[in-house]
Order: structure tokens, then sequence, then C-alpha cells
């Protein structure tokens, strides 16, 4: 009765074990929650601020596409003694018509592009964030609930050698649980041995030094999002910014083709030329001086009309073909964001709450003698494996959450997310 007694006592412990419980951090600088994870990233890391250049370096292209070409000085200088013994030009082009206007359209579409793509960077790095911290956190977890099994298998080994100094009892069961024993405590090796891949990878997210300490995180508390397709397509299609930067990119060749039109107009040149006289006067002239090109390569120029049309019809297939990746891609995200909410369900509130009533059930049989020690073991092995597959099924419905979040361009959880959820899978089992 004393060992069933603190078995109770034990799986109570597991209960009010709150999923958030960590360590302090190693550092005042390393993160803990969520929302410092994010602040850091979005702030430091490499790729996104790279990202940021490209479209600062777009958007400069802009007021580059808005000026006139150079103006052309030309001297020249008779080497004979002529009544004009040198000449200064100054000749400023001016492109045809509508030429200025097509190229500024043509930048400014590749800019909106570049800030698009550095919206997609943004929502990509949030993603990958989430996804290793949440990866953090599952660790975390598993580590805290091998080790409260650690402490139950060592109860149970003391109770076999109860028995076994009792002569109720053989030694084969003092062997198997010392055997059980052994496994799960290197398991617990390998589990701290993961947490330093996790926080070198976390660190090069956060753009910090990959050898820098990581305490253990706190995971937020769950919302409850309900989600379906048709609304998440059209997120998708309204919001993804990779779809709006191809958008962009059909803008851009459009104004391409305008562009290529231009090529079949000359450019004309104005400017004055001043002579330097030699004659009996001395006198210097000034005379206006009008340049024009002449479009003498007429096929050539067709050539970049189809290639211009080529490059619009290229963007609006381009585009046609993300819009339908990520639809696809929506769709799987989705049935596995549900499955993993239906898991939840399942191991939270039937299989975690009935396992723990097995594993009592099955300690009071193998004290009454009615079961042997093997079947008392996977009582607990079951138990262990549905606390685990639930704090898994919560880190892959957290990171599939987040991906459907850089797919659609929106923060689901604060925008769709329903009444706070507990985490605690025995809430219902009380």
């Amino acid at each position: 009765m004393k060992n069933l007694t603190f078995c109770l006592f034990f799986l109570a412990g597991i209960s009010i074990c709150p999923a958030e419980t960590v360590t302090s951090p190693a550092d005042n600088n390393a993160p803990v929650t969520l929302e410092q994870y994010t602040s850091i990233a979005l702030a430091n890391n490499a790729g996104l601020e790279a990202a940021y250049q490209e479209y600062l370096g777009a958007s400069e292209q802009v007021k580059q596409t808005k000026t006139l070409p150079d103006p052309q000085l030309k001297y020249g200088y008779a080497t004979e003694k002529t009544p004009t013994q040198s000449v200064f030009e100054v000749m400023q082009e001016f492109p045809w018509f509508g030429t200025i206007p097509a190229r500024t359209d043509i930048a400014s579409a590749l800019s909106n592009a570049a800030s698009k793509k550095y919206e997609a960077k943004k929502l990509e790095i949030l993603n990958e964030l989430k996804r290793w911290f949440y990866e953090y956190c599952f660790l975390h977890r598993s580590i805290e609930i091998t080790n409260e099994n650690i402490d139950l298998l060592r109860h149970f080994e003391q109770v076999a050698r109860s028995r076994y100094s009792a002569m109720t009892s053989m030694h084969p069961d003092i062997i198997k649980a010392q055997i059980t024993l052994a496994t799960v405590e290197d398991n617990i090796k390998s589990l701290n041995a993961y947490r330093r891949p996790l926080a070198i990878r976390l660190n090069s997210i956060l753009n910090r030094p990959v050898v820098a300490e990581l305490g253990w995180p706190t995971k937020p508390e769950r919302k409850s999002v309900t989600l379906d397709f048709e609304m998440v397509y059209s997120l998708v299609m309204q919001n993804n910014p990779d779809i709006k930067a191809l958008g962009y990119n059909i803008d851009a060749a459009r104004s391409g083709e305008k562009l290529a039109e231009k090529k079949f107009y000359p450019n004309i040149g104005l400017g004055v030329a001043i002579d330097a006289g030699m004659g009996r006067d001395g006198r210097s002239r000034i005379m206006p001086v009008v340049a024009i090109n002449i479009p003498l390569w007429r096929d050539s120029y067709k050539a970049g009309e189809r290639q211009a049309e080529a490059m619009v019809n290229q963007a609006a297939k381009e585009k046609e073909q993300m819009q339908n990746t990520l639809a696809a891609a929506a769709q799987q995200v989705l049935f596995e964001f549900e499955d993993s909410t239906r898991k939840i369900h399942l191991y939270g509130d039937v299989l975690i709450p009935k396992s723990k009533e097995h594993l009592v059930a099955s300690e009071n049989a193998y004290q009454s003698g009615t079961i042997d020690f093997l079947a008392l073991l996977d009582a607990l092995q079951g138990l262990l494996d549905y606390q685990l597959l639930y704090e898994r099924s919560l880190a892959d419905n957290a990171q599939k959450l987040a991906e459907l979040e850089m797919l659609t361009g929106v923060e689901l959880s604060k925008e769709f997310g329903e009444q706070k959820t507990s985490q605690n899978p025995e809430r219902n089992a009380k």
C-alpha cells in the first residue's frame, strides 16, 4: 500500500508540473521567451539584413533612371593654320518621349519586388526560428519526462527488491528493472547531448556566437486555432509576398516591352559649338547644334520586342506556378497541422490519463502477485511513449502553424486564435 501511495503521489506530481518549467538562462543576454527570440532575430539576422540591403539598392536604382545621360563636351584642334583653329562643343542627349518613364517604371517595379522579397525573407526566418525554438522546447520536455520516468523505474526496482527479500519475487525481476533503467538513462544522455546542436542552430539564426549558452526556453501557452483550406488558400493568394514579388516582376516586364518599342525612335541631342576664329577679325562664333541618331538596325529592335514579350510571358507563368506550388504546400501543411491537433487531444485527453490509470492498477496487481514484473514495465513504457508523443504533437502543431503563417503572411495565432488552452494532458484525468 505504501508503494501504491508513492506511485499515485508521483503521477500527481507529473500532472501539476507545468510544461513551461525552465531553468535560468545561462547569461543575461540569452533569450528565453519566443518574443525575445523573435526580437533578436529580426534585429540581427545576417540573411535578413542582406535582403534589406538588396531592397535599399533597388530603391536607389529608381532615382538613377530619372536622370538624363551625362552631357558631352567635345574639343577639336586643327594641326594646320585655318580660319577655325579650335572648336568646343557641348551636347545634351534627350531620349525619345516615354523612354525615361518606361525605365523608371521598370526600376520602381523591381524595387517593389525587392521589398516583397525582403518580407518573404522575414517570414522565412521567423518560420525557421519557430521551428527550432519549438524543437528546443520539445527537447526540454523530453528530458523532464524521461527523468520523471527514471524516478519511477528506480521506485519499481525497489519494489522488486522488497518482494525478492520477502521471497515473493524472483531475482530476474530486479535484473529486468536494472536493464530498463540503464536503457532509459542512456536515452537521457542522448537527449542532453542533443541540446548543444540545437543551441548552435538557434544561435546561428539569432546571429549570436555559436558557442554562446542558451538556457531552456519558456514555451508559449497554446491557442486553439481553427482553419479551413478555403480560408488559408485565400490568405496565401492575397498576402504571400513571393506571389506579390512575381506580380511586380510582371509589371517590370511589361514596362520593358514599352522600353523596347522606344528603340525604333531616335534620341535627340541639343547643344552649342564654339569655334576660336583665326580670321582677320579674330572673333569666335557660337553655333547651335542638333544631333539625332538613326535607328537603322530594325531587325535587332524587333528581336528586343520579342525578348521583352517573352519575359512578360515568363514572369506570368512563374507567378502561376508559384500560386499552384504554394496552394499545394498550404494544403499539405494544413493537413499536418490538423493531424497534430487531433493527436494532441487523443494523447492528452485519452491515452495519457488512461495509461496512468493502467500503471497504478498494474503496480497494485504486481504487489498482489496477479501480474509479472514485465507487465508492470510495459505499463510504464506505454506511459512514457504517450507522454513523449503528446509533447511531439504539441511541437509539430506549433511548427506547422508557423509554416502556415509563413505561407499566408498572417499571424494566424493572433488573427484566428481562440481562448488559450492548457497544455497539461492530465486536466481531464482528475
